[in-house]
């Protein structure tokens, strides 16, 4: 299960990884040289889905779900991973922030799923 969401997640920052953007933003293979990386995490009050208690610490499935990415990639490349969550008002500017995105590193927790509509975009 945890090769699987890494890999899942790996893909999807590979996938968003366009050649205009080398110089700019390294790559796998410079984050395994340095040891260390940064993910932006795009996401929107969505409980249980992702939230913030009572305290304002973040919370739910998809939050231990990227955690868990980070502490993986720690126990098995010793890469230090830090998650940058960037908190926006709505599922809309979360799929906008992907979907217009050309930078390695860059995720949505939204409660994402496939429908015929959003398929096409």
């Amino acid at each position: 299960m945890k090769i699987w969401i890494a890999s899942l997640l790996l893909f999807f920052s590979i996938t968003t990884y366009s050649q205009e953007d080398q110089h700019l933003n390294p790559g796998w293979e410079a984050i395994q040289k340095s040891r260390a990386g940064v993910m932006t995490v795009y996401w929107y009050d969505d409980n249980p889905f992702v939230h913030k208690d009572d305290n304002g610490n973040l919370k739910g499935i998809e939050f231990e779900i990227m955690d868990g990415f980070r502490k993986y990639v720690k126990d098995t490349f010793k890469i230090d991973l830090q998650i940058r969550w960037a908190e926006v008002e709505s599922f809309e500017e979360v799929f906008d922030a992907l979907k217009n995105n050309t930078k390695v590193g860059i995720f949505g927790c939204a409660g994402f799923s496939i429908t015929r509509i959003g398929a096409k975009s």
